[in-house]
């Protein structure tokens, strides 16, 4: 839904919770109130209970927008903690790296990512106040708080070890996180291709096809940067997996924006 679009709704709303007060609300804005509205105005309801709902809906549509921020800021995260550390190759590097043990960029990489992730989780309360009542959203909306505590509490806290050097206990956790944040991420994209549209159903299966295809593409460079070998390319490939799911959010966001509360999702 765009800017305008929502701000002539709650003008609607408003005008109609004000008229609903006098008791002049027309038949015509009534068929097209929000449902909070239409509830407000009926025999015996006060006035209350529609700012209460109003509030409400902006408070979901706040802890949704966090689901577009989200993805601009780790892309904000990504691009300044490249430039602070000389010599780093986007093209050549995973993103892993900007955060390695003693990485320069380690500092900054790590007090921007704290940021995307409560974001992440406020996104996913977001997505479960605009479940409604479907299981297979509030499933969703789990996984989206789960993955955001997972960094927070996990991944910030088992970084890999430099290129070039034997990994160990911490890249060994480091792997472990990522695996399971990547399940958890597939297993709430497959939910949510099954609760909306055919359309948003045919783009998550292409992003989990994208996902799949090149974040394996790209773990096969791993013997080698543990190694310290050159690694062509191995930045691009991880970029398109971390992206194309960073995209999606933004996407479900979206589609999560464009309904009312109460409203279930399109079939």
């Amino acid at each position: 839904m765009t800017t305008r679009r929502r701000r002539s709704r709650l003008r609607e709303w408003a005008s109609a919770s004000s008229l609903c007060g006098v008791g002049r609300l027309r038949p015509s804005l009534m068929r097209k109130s929000h449902p909070a509205v239409l509830k407000a105005c009926s025999p015996g309801a006060t006035l209350s209970p529609v700012s209460h709902e109003l509030g409400v809906v902006m408070v979901r549509q706040i802890l949704l927008l966090c689901g577009i921020l989200s993805p601009l800021l780790y892309g904000v995260a990504d691009a300044l903690a490249g430039m602070r550390w000389q010599g780093y190759s986007f093209r050549d590097q995973a993103i892993s790296e900007l955060g390695a043990i003693g990485a320069p960029s380690r500092p900054l990489f790590s007090i921007l990512l704290i940021p995307v992730y409560l974001l992440l989780v406020a996104f996913g309360v977001g997505a479960w106040q605009s479940a409604a009542g479907r299981r297979k959203v509030r499933v969703v909306a789990g996984l989206l708080v789960g993955l955001g505590v997972l960094a927070l509490a996990v991944g910030q806290f088992v970084p890999m070890r430099p290129r070039g050097t034997v990994q160990g206990l911490s890249g060994a956790l480091h792997l472990v996180e990522g695996m399971v944040a990547v399940l958890m991420l597939l297993v709430a994209m497959g939910f949510a291709a099954t609760a909306f549209g055919k359309r948003f159903r045919l783009y998550t299966i292409t992003t989990i096809a994208v996902v799949l295809a090149f974040g394996a593409w790209s773990a096969m460079e791993a013997p080698r940067i543990e190694a310290g070998l050159a690694t062509p390319w191995v930045g691009v490939k991880e970029r398109i997996f971390w992206y194309a799911y960073q995209l999606w959010f933004m996407v479900l966001a979206l589609t999560l924006l464009r309904q009312r509360v109460g409203e279930p999702g399109p079939h």
